[in-house]
Protein backbone atom coordinates (compact mmCIF):
# COMPACT_ATOMS: atom_id res chain seq x y z
CA UNK A 1 0.00 0.00 0.00
CA UNK A 2 1.62 3.84 -0.83
CA UNK A 3 1.43 6.04 1.76
CA UNK A 4 -1.34 8.46 0.11
CA UNK A 5 -3.66 5.58 0.21
CA UNK A 6 -2.95 4.62 3.95
CA UNK A 7 -3.52 8.11 4.89
CA UNK A 8 -6.78 8.57 3.01
CA UNK A 9 -7.74 5.01 4.56
CA UNK A 10 -7.42 6.64 7.88
CA UNK A 11 -8.73 9.79 7.52
CA UNK A 12 -11.82 8.04 5.90
CA UNK A 13 -12.51 5.59 8.52
CA UNK A 14 -14.66 6.50 11.70
CA UNK A 15 -12.65 5.33 14.09
CA UNK A 16 -9.03 5.71 13.30
CA UNK A 17 -7.13 9.06 13.18
CA UNK A 18 -3.29 9.74 13.26
CA UNK A 19 -2.12 9.93 16.79
CA UNK A 20 1.28 11.16 16.00
CA UNK A 21 3.03 14.53 14.75
CA UNK A 22 3.03 15.98 11.21
CA UNK A 23 6.38 13.93 10.16
CA UNK A 24 6.06 10.52 8.81
CA UNK A 25 9.75 8.89 9.88
CA UNK A 26 10.16 5.31 10.88
CA UNK A 27 6.66 4.71 12.49
CA UNK A 28 2.93 6.44 11.98
CA UNK A 29 1.26 6.28 15.00
CA UNK A 30 -2.57 5.60 14.69
CA UNK A 31 -5.16 5.80 17.51
CA UNK A 32 -8.23 3.68 17.60
CA UNK A 33 -11.11 5.84 19.05
CA UNK A 34 -13.30 3.80 20.74
CA UNK A 35 -11.06 1.24 22.45
CA UNK A 36 -8.42 4.58 22.92
CA UNK A 37 -5.33 2.17 21.97
CA UNK A 38 -2.27 3.66 19.63
CA UNK A 39 -0.47 1.88 17.97
CA UNK A 40 3.13 2.19 16.27
CA UNK A 41 3.19 0.92 12.68
CA UNK A 42 6.60 0.71 11.33
CA UNK A 43 6.52 2.44 8.00
CA UNK A 44 7.92 -0.79 5.95
CA UNK A 45 5.11 -2.57 7.40
CA UNK A 46 2.60 -0.50 6.21
CA UNK A 47 3.77 -0.47 2.76
CA UNK A 48 3.71 -4.09 2.53
CA UNK A 49 0.57 -4.91 3.25
CA UNK A 50 -3.02 -4.23 1.96
CA UNK A 51 -5.36 -2.03 3.97
CA UNK A 52 -7.70 -4.85 5.05
CA UNK A 53 -4.89 -6.50 7.15
CA UNK A 54 -4.10 -3.25 8.49
CA UNK A 55 -6.98 -2.35 9.49
CA UNK A 56 -8.12 -5.27 11.48
CA UNK A 57 -4.73 -4.94 13.66
CA UNK A 58 -5.67 -1.25 14.23
CA UNK A 59 -8.98 -1.96 14.96
CA UNK A 60 -8.25 -4.62 17.46
CA UNK A 61 -9.76 -7.54 15.36
CA UNK A 62 -6.71 -9.75 14.72
CA UNK A 63 -3.43 -9.42 17.03
CA UNK A 64 -0.44 -7.86 15.19
CA UNK A 65 1.63 -10.29 15.26
CA UNK A 66 0.40 -14.17 15.25
CA UNK A 67 3.89 -15.80 16.73
CA UNK A 68 6.89 -14.53 17.36
CA UNK A 69 10.01 -16.57 16.16
CA UNK A 70 12.79 -17.62 18.76
CA UNK A 71 15.34 -19.18 18.29
CA UNK A 72 18.62 -20.48 20.59
CA UNK A 73 21.11 -20.77 17.78
CA UNK A 74 23.19 -18.39 20.32
CA UNK A 75 23.09 -20.08 23.57
CA UNK A 76 20.12 -18.23 25.00
CA UNK A 77 16.72 -16.95 23.44
CA UNK A 78 16.32 -14.40 20.81
CA UNK A 79 13.78 -12.96 18.76
CA UNK A 80 15.16 -13.69 14.86
CA UNK A 81 12.99 -10.92 12.77
CA UNK A 82 16.49 -8.38 13.91
CA UNK A 83 18.80 -11.41 12.95
CA UNK A 84 21.23 -10.42 9.88
CA UNK A 85 21.75 -12.51 6.52
CA UNK A 86 24.43 -14.24 7.94
CA UNK A 87 22.67 -15.66 11.27
CA UNK A 88 19.45 -16.15 9.57
CA UNK A 89 21.61 -18.09 7.02
CA UNK A 90 23.33 -20.31 10.01
CA UNK A 91 19.71 -20.79 11.14
CA UNK A 92 18.17 -22.68 7.99
CA UNK A 93 21.59 -24.60 8.08
CA UNK A 94 20.84 -25.84 11.13
CA UNK A 95 17.68 -27.08 9.70
CA UNK A 96 18.66 -29.06 7.27
CA UNK A 97 20.04 -31.27 9.79
CA UNK A 98 19.20 -34.93 9.81
CA UNK A 99 18.43 -34.94 13.30
CA UNK A 100 15.93 -38.22 14.36
CA UNK A 101 14.25 -39.49 17.92
CA UNK A 102 16.11 -43.04 18.45
CA UNK A 103 13.20 -45.60 18.69
CA UNK A 104 12.14 -47.11 21.99
CA UNK A 105 14.12 -50.12 22.91
CA UNK A 106 16.80 -48.11 20.46
CA UNK A 107 20.44 -46.77 20.84
CA UNK A 108 20.15 -44.62 23.81
CA UNK A 109 17.14 -46.77 25.74
CA UNK A 110 17.85 -47.75 29.61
Amino acid sequence: MNPVDFYNNIVAHRDLHVAGGDELRDEVFVRHGPSGVARALPVAEVLAHPWGEIEAVLTGTRAPGIMIRLSRIVGYYSRINNWNRSKLAELRDRHGGDYAVPAPGGRGAA
